[in-house]
This record gives structure tokens, C-alpha cells and sequence, in this order.
């Protein structure tokens, strides 16, 4: 009488498929990627924030780069802005934070960000959070 041991065609055949599964690299699920970048750029930002001067700017920057770290951000090349926002915004978005002190936009540039960048939050989002208007 044949013992079940996992001897025979049938074990092999699960020997040979669990070595295949195995040998393939683990495939992260898409999910955590952008925790780990998320939290990188958390990190950046806690440390770097704290050292910027408190401008519209400095906010837009951070609303940017958190939207597009969610797969969330606007595409800046189709936004309805005015070419000198529409720079702004695109450095905004890419520029490390100790670079933003740099960056000099004008208050009508300003007041453009903020209100596209509200805009696209309540129309993506559905809503704001609560203390932006003071943070601005």
C-alpha cells in the first residue's frame, strides 16, 4: 500500500512548484511603495520645514509634493494657469526644500497658487483641511 509522504508524481510535482514560487522575486503590491516614500518625504519634511520661512510658498510646496507622492498631483503641463504660476508650481513641486527659500513669486503669483491649488484639492479631495487659510 502506497504511502502518502509526498513521494511519487503527485509530490514532486508540488516540490517543483513550490521552488518555482520560490526562485521568483517577491513583487512588492503596489500600496507599499509609496508608504516608504511617503515616509521618506514625511521625514524631509519634518526636518527641513521647521528651518523655511513661513510663506505661501513653503505650503504650496508641501501640498505638491504630498499630492504627488499619492498619485494625486495635478498635471502642471494641462493646468489652467499663467506660464510664470504655471514655472512656479512645477519647481514647487521638484525642488528640495533647503531650494525653495529661493524662489521669489510675486503675490499675484501667490494668489494664483492658492487658488488652484484649493480648487483642485476641493474638486479632487472634496474638501481642505481646516487651517490652510491661516497657513497662508
Amino acid at each position: 500500500m502506497p504511502v502518502a509522504n509526498g513521494s511519487g508524481e503527485r509530490g514532486q510535482k508540488v516540490s517543483a512548484a513550490t521552488q518555482s514560487s520560490q526562485a521568483q522575486p517577491q513583487v512588492p503590491h503596489p500600496l507599499e511603495q509609496p508608504d516608504a516614500r511617503l515616509a521618506e518625504g514625511n521625514l524631509l519634511a519634518r526636518r527641513a520645514l521647521p528651518q523655511l520661512p513661513p510663506r505661501p510658498p513653503t505650503l504650496f510646496s508641501f501640498e505638491l509634493k504630498l499630492l504627488n507622492e499619492l498619485g494625486l498631483g495635478p498635471d502642471l503641463a494641462e493646468a489652467k494657469l499663467t506660464p510664470g504660476a504655471k514655472l512656479i508650481a512645477e519647481k514647487l513641486a521638484t525642488l528640495d526644500w533647503p531650494d525653495l527659500a529661493r524662489l521669489k513669486p510675486s503675490d499675484a503669483q501667490n494668489r494664483e497658487l492658492q487658488q488652484f491649488l484649493q480648487s483642485f484639492m476641493i474638486n479632487h479631495l472634496e474638501k481642505i483641511p481646516a487651517n490652510r487659510a491661516a497657513a497662508l
